[in-house]
């Protein structure tokens, strides 16, 4: 899933960077990169037993969010969306795959005892 959200996302020509002015009326500046190498996965704790749940953010690039819904200013261009329909028949083939090798294991285990 990552791979294809990160294929999907907008490419812009510069990284994005974002200045701001402190109270104390000091400048900072910080890089948060270009959004397709802020798409990042990770696995969470899951909450139940023999579940597995992965996360998807897009990090620091947090504008990522303002393309795929739009603004005030600006109409929605989905990008992570589409992605994710595209690939979710994989998905879920993957994931039946695995569910049908592990009860297959099961019964070969079952039949042993």
């Amino acid at each position: 899933m990552r791979d294809a959200a990160q294929e999907a996302a907008p490419r812009g020509t510069q990284p994005t960077t974002k200045k701001w002015r402190n109270k104390d009326g000091t400048q900072q500046e910080a890089d948060y990169g270009r959004l397709h190498e802020n798409i990042k996965t990770r696995k969470q704790k899951a909450r139940k037993a023999h579940t597995i749940r992965y996360i998807v953010t897009t990090n620091n690039a947090f504008w990522g969010r303002f393309s795929e819904f739009g603004t005030e200013h600006e109409p929605a261009r989905p990008w992570f969306g589409p992605a994710i329909e595209q690939i979710a028949g994989k998905v879920v083939d993957a994931i039946s795959d695995e569910l049908g090798r592990a009860i297959d294991r099961a019964a070969r285990k079952a039949r042993k005892s």
